[in-house]
């Protein structure tokens, strides 16, 4: 076998390797910027209005807002880790609730923050993506 395909083909997997840790870092550079984004709407207010995003009572939705990268080519996913299990509640609200033994416990009117973060950052996260890796 020639030697200089062998040191080609060691070339091109490293040059691959690159390519793919590349991707992987502007995908969690993207994440980071959107959950930076996030946290900043989740605070300075104590109580908000249906439509805009959650106030911050405890705290606890702000400390969970969280991301993960994935292995494969797509933007990086978005979670909330322990202490939002409700963040679902007041992204999308809830239809009127009663307790187990039939007391009412209330409705809560959308205030939607995940979903208007990542549209009104959806450029900067287009550019951060297409940054060249070479």
């Amino acid at each position: 076998m020639n030697s200089h395909y062998v040191h080609l083909n060691n070339y091109l997997k490293q040059v691959e390797k690159d390519i793919k840790r590349a991707e992987k870092l502007r995908r969690r550079k993207a994440a980071v910027h959107v959950s930076k984004v996030l946290r900043r709407k989740l605070s300075n207010r104590k109580v908000s209005a249906p439509g805009e995003p959650p106030g911050q009572d405890s705290g606890n939705l702000k400390k969970s807002v969280g991301y993960f990268v994935g292995k494969i080519f797509a933007i990086a996913g978005f979670k909330v880790r322990k202490g939002g299990a409700h963040a679902h509640l007041l992204e999308f609200g809830t239809n009127e609730r009663f307790h187990k033994d039939g007391k009412y416990a209330g409705r809560v009117e959308p205030r939607p923050s995940v979903g208007p973060t990542f549209r009104e950052e959806a450029a900067t996260v287009k550019a951060i993506l297409s940054d060249r890796w070479l």
